[in-house]
């Protein structure tokens, strides 16, 4: 059996059978990692779209006309309150407290 107390004070000591293959086996281990690295670190980056620049244009794009619309609706309805338009307040807070979140 093998002495883990008498490695760990002095592994160049191990006086047990079972501490003859430990170096043997790290060394499997530690090669077997190094595969498994190198077998990842060689793999092909991943390839991207060639229509993703257009497609983040657009997505851009788009973002920027929804925000505009919100100012404009805001916008909008800060004037009705501002001339004096309104009928229903509370139907309008609700409209100005939508249109501002």
């Amino acid at each position: 059996m093998f002495k883990f107390a008498t490695w760990t004070q002095n592994p160049s000591k191990a006086t047990d059978i079972g501490s003859i293959g430990d170096g043997y086996i790290a060394r499997l281990r530690r090669m077997w990692l190094w595969t498994v690295q190198i077998a990842h670190q060689m793999q092909p980056t991943p390839r991207q779209s060639k229509n993703k620049e257009a497609e983040v244009i657009t997505t851009i794009l788009a973002l920027e006309k929804t925000l505009d619309a919100h100012k404009t609706s805001v916008h909008e309805l800060e004037m009705q309150l501002y001339v004096g338009t309104i009928t229903n307040v509370i139907e309008f807070n609700l409209q100005l407290a939508k249109a501002r979140s």
